[in-house]
């Protein structure tokens, strides 16, 4: 019979036992116990089998709810661990893992911060979430590398291939996860989350830095439109919008352009004022960085008429203090009038433009 020889800390090092006396030892030790299920199941079944990796988060959640998140985070990291090692880019059962570590992270934080630092086994690392960010971004570069067909071992509604799950879809929620990532380690830097009895760790924890651009440099080899996906409100998700520091992180990055379309032509500016309540502060980040204020996506829908709707109390003032005509060019009002107004007499023109100057064009 082959064991496990190797010992995990994610299994507290626990090794199988292979005699009476060991199995006596684990009498009244519920979590020795339980440690020694797990590993006789990755023995039995092999790190590529789904059941491995459910028990690991099982278990992983329940250590959760009893307010020891280091367990938890370990047991996740192995499960998460092995997905990736035996499983094609964007597996249904990975994109679901770091789906629940950040959604664990979110409400731990909450739970951490109305409790008044009362429950230090709910205290949420930095380095947990500097690691699920480099995870993500390898699997994103997993999926430009992949040679294959994505998605065909993938059996989330009992047929195989999913007849639900699309590629963009997996990916625009790894893309997500990302974002809230990213709003996560910004919110861990407040002073509301320093511990004084921890003051050493703090510090140590506060020097942890996300590679945003590692990520940035994947969507944009897969042409993946990423400030779409970042910057579109989901009614389900409260904190679906990155904080402007955020954002700005983001636009910082070589990789981003402000300007490009999604499938609909929509830019990023379109993505914001799609919003219940669009946010004055990512509008005046996009305009800063380039945004064309005269974008017109495929319906015809132009940044500029959308702004001027904006009218209504605290929405009018941001609008004021934007200052909108600074972003007026001559270039993109001269654009939009031949594409509307003149747009009979200049049918065509664009096959005779440079590439720079056709792609302005088109934007308006």
């Amino acid at each position: 019979m082959s064991i496990l020889t190797d010992t995990l800390a994610c299994y507290d090092h626990e090794r199988e036992i292979q005699n009476h006396d060991s199995v006596q030892m684990l009498d009244g030790n519920i979590d020795a116990q339980r440690m020694q299920s797990l590993v006789i199941r990755e023995r039995v079944l092999g790190g590529s089998h789904s059941d491995v990796h459910y028990y690991l988060r099982f278990r992983g959640a329940v250590y959760c709810d009893m307010g020891q998140l280091n367990k938890c985070y370990d047991l996740w990291k192995h499960a998460l661990e092995l997905q990736q090692t035996h499983f094609a880019p964007l597996h249904l059962g990975t994109v679901t893992t770091f789906q629940s570590f950040q959604e664990t992270f979110v409400m731990t934080i909450n739970d951490f911060i109305n409790q008044h630092h009362q429950l230090p086994g709910l205290r949420v690392k930095s380095s947990w979430v500097k690691y699920l960010f480099d995870r993500i971004c390898l699997e994103l570069e997993r999926v430009v590398k992949y040679q294959g067909n994505l998605l065909e071992d993938t059996e989330c509604c009992g047929r195989e291939p999913c007849i639900h799950a699309t590629e963009d879809g997996e990916i625009q929620k790894l893309v997500i996860v990302a974002v809230h990532l990213v709003n996560i380690i910004d919110r861990l830097s407040l002073p509301s989350m320093e511990n004084s009895a921890e003051k050493d760790e703090d510090v140590a924890e506060k020097d942890v830095k996300l590679d945003v651009a590692r990520l940035l440099r994947s969507c944009h080899l897969k042409r993946i439109p990423f400030l779409h996906y970042a910057l579109e409100e989901r009614l389900h998700d409260p904190e679906s919008l990155p904080k402007a520091a955020v954002l700005a992180q983001f636009l910082e990055c070589a990789d981003v352009d402000v300007n490009s379309k999604d499938k609909n032509g929509n830019t990023p500016l379109h993505i914001v004022l799609q919003a219940r309540v669009p946010r004055g502060s990512l509008i005046s980040l996009l305009l800063r960085h380039g945004a064309y204020l005269l974008a017109r996506n495929d319906d015809g829908v132009v940044v500029w008429n959308e702004l001027k709707r904006m009218h209504q109390g605290v929405t009018r003032r941001e609008l004021y203090e934007m200052k909108l005509g600074r972003y007026l060019t001559l270039g993109g009002i001269a654009a939009n009038a031949m594409r509307i107004k003149y747009a009979d007499s200049f049918e065509g023109v664009e096959t005779m433009l440079p590439r720079e100057l056709k792609d302005f064009y088109l934007a308006h």
